[in-house]
């Protein structure tokens, strides 16, 4: 009994938490080496060695690009991504997104090697792209647009949210969250 609780309080200090402060919308922009939209072609996880040689699982995200806002990249591209399972092995990280064949998304690249994740603010560099049958258009999540919005309240005056991120509608359409990221990219 003794020996087990000794193995989990070593196992306890190994764990660290994943904290990561709120990322404006222009920070994202400046931050991200790429930005496109595209949609998840596939997943598939592998094992790799990690920085001290353990093995550490990883889910290789292949993705079918359909516009490039920022940077350059090929029309399907693959991001690795911390977490994933392999047999009855599984790492889940937290705030590391979990994406799905056939999902669309604009995805905020981090320069190659900046992150242990590849987005821009981990999770917050991912954008869900859903089709709104009201307008009849492609719209941003609103689960993503609520994170937006409260990231840069806190960021910016209300008036720069409300003229930015249709504050008041209950929808950003895609086609307005691209213009933004192109006033703001070169």
């Amino acid at each position: 009994m003794a020996g087990s609780v000794c193995a989990v309080l070593l196992l306890a200090n190994r764990a660290t938490a994943t904290s990561v402060r709120p990322v404006g919308f222009d920070e994202l922009c400046e931050r991200a080496a790429i930005i496109f939209r595209g949609r998840v072609a596939g997943t598939s996880s592998v094992e790799r060695r990690g920085t001290q040689n353990d093995p550490v699982i990883v889910t290789e995200v292949t993705f079918a690009v359909e516009k490039v806002l920022k940077g350059t990249t090929p029309s399907t591209t693959t991001l690795a991504l911390p977490g994933g399972r392999i047999g009855n092995r599984a790492l889940r990280v937290s705030g590391v997104p979990t994406l799905t064949v056939g999902e669309r998304l604009v995805v905020f690249v981090a320069p190659e090697g900046s992150a242990f994740v590849p987005f821009v603010g981990v999770g917050q560099g991912v954008f869900r792209i859903e089709w709104d049958p009201e307008t009849g258009a492609d719209v941003i999540a609103a689960s993503d647009l609520r994170r937006l919005r409260r990231a840069e309240s806190r960021r910016a005056g209300s008036r720069n949210v409300r003229d930015r991120f249709a504050v008041g509608s209950a929808v950003l359409l895609l086609s307005r969250f691209e213009e933004q990221i192109h006033a703001l990219v070169p």
